[in-house]
């Protein structure tokens, strides 16, 4: 299940909720304030990729500044 991040429309508070793909979050009120709507905000997430020849975030040997 993915984590997904939203703003209160009231307060600006920013939460995060674990829920399935398809799963409808309209109409919920903000846990902080209790007044807000929620609304799903974009956020970047991290991930992890094996080593692997062409998969190095660091510049290989041959183009490293010196």
């Amino acid at each position: 299940m993915p984590v997904y991040e939203y703003i209160c429309t009231g307060c600006s508070e920013r939460t995060q909720r674990l829920q399935d793909v398809g799963e409808d979050s309209s109409g919920r009120k903000c846990l902080s304030c209790g007044q807000g709507v929620l609304k799903k905000v974009f956020s970047v997430f991290g991930t992890q990729a094996s080593q692997g020849p062409g998969l190095s975030c660091s510049p290989s040997p041959e183009n490293r500044r010196t």
